[in-house]
């Protein structure tokens, strides 16, 4: 046959046309959002030479995208003391450091990595809210410092005013009911000054401050005639001033008492001062191995000294126990606050 035959082949594109049309809008979205973020992005080739910027990138690093395209990232963004090559490559006459989160995300199609998108963060503004923060820190710190270390002054004037009156009187009795009064202030004026030397102006090393307080006490009121040796068992435990101030008002009592009645007759005496941090909470303990508490007499007013002990141990909402067997023990649970 000579007849011509017309051949036609269709075939649908629609879908094709579709996905084309969809995937020219995924690029478009992408586009917004690279050059629309307001963070620093910055495309990068298998060599991590720069292929584009965008405009956030521009206003962090203060490059606009035509004088570093075709750059090596690594040289272009460096720590402080390469940064000369990095100004070599900018008409810029000032460079500056600027404080970026920085985090990579590859991009890798059948196994093999196409590009690089380095993401960067501006966290200059955060950096200078937190070294101010910093600063305000330190200046309440040097305060507080100062509070403490003032406060111990003034109390040491006030101990001393005392010694001189004491001085200055004949009347024993009220020699001895000055003393008193002058190592009840000693006790709080050690507090401030530990805290004074102190990192952490809220809280008392308790081991560090019975420990010296002790000391202070023994060196005031320990006499020649009768030796007292003073043992310690305590855990490491931190208090707020409101509760070491009473723990140690505390101490001051009983030792005081301790060495003025407890050993009476005798060439030597113990005392234990125990601190312990236990599961129900803390648990405050000052034993001795004297002769005990006298017993009290009918319608007789509790001793001065007695009245504070049970005072403070109130203050510290403890459970407050005394015993005068085999020597006196006085025993106060309490919760740290």
């Amino acid at each position: 046959l000579n007849e011509d035959v017309i051949i036609v082949v269709e075939r649908d594109v629609s879908e094709r046309l579709l996905s084309h049309q969809a995937l020219k809008q995924r690029e478009s979205m992408f586009s917004n959002l690279f050059h629309s973020s307001p963070i620093g992005i910055a495309q990068l080739d298998h060599h991590h030479e720069i292929v584009n910027v965008n405009h956030s990138f521009e206003e962090i690093f203060g490059y606009s995208e035509k004088e570093v395209k075709g750059l090596e990232l690594d040289k272009l963004i460096v720590p402080c003391d390469e940064y000369k090559d990095a100004l070599e490559l900018s008409n810029s006459e000032i460079g500056n450091t600027v404080d970026v989160i920085v985090c990579a995300v590859p991009v890798i199609v059948d196994e093999r990595l196409i590009s690089t998108y380095g993401i960067y963060v501006d966290i200059t503004e955060r950096k200078k809210a937190e070294e101010k923060l910093k600063s305000n820190l330190r200046e309440k710190e040097v305060l507080l410092a100062e509070i403490h270390h003032r406060v111990k002054n003034n109390l040491a004037v006030i101990t001393s005013i005392l010694e001189l009156q004491s001085m200055n009187t004949e009347n024993v009795e009220a020699q001895n009911v000055l003393l008193d009064s002058q190592m009840r202030v000693r006790s709080i004026a050690l507090v401030h000054e530990l805290l004074y030397k102190s990192d952490d102006f809220s809280k008392v090393n308790i081991p560090n401050y019975l420990k010296d307080l002790a000391r202070v006490i023994s060196n005031s009121l320990e006499r020649k005639s009768v030796s007292v040796e003073i043992d310690f068992n305590l855990d490491q435990v931190e208090l707020k001033i409101t509760q070491a101030i009473p723990c140690g008002l505390i101490l001051n009592e009983v030792l005081t008492n301790s060495y003025k009645h407890a050993f009476t007759g005798r060439a030597e005496g113990k005392i234990l001062v125990s601190f312990k941090n236990a599961d129900t909470g803390m648990i405050y303990k000052i034993t001795d191995d004297g002769i005990g508490l006298p017993k009290p007499k009918e319608n007789e007013k509790a001793s001065l000294g007695m009245t504070l002990v049970k005072t403070l141990g109130k203050q510290l909402n403890a459970e407050t126990t005394i015993s005068s067997e085999n020597g006196t023990s006085f025993e106060f649970r309490f919760s740290k606050k």
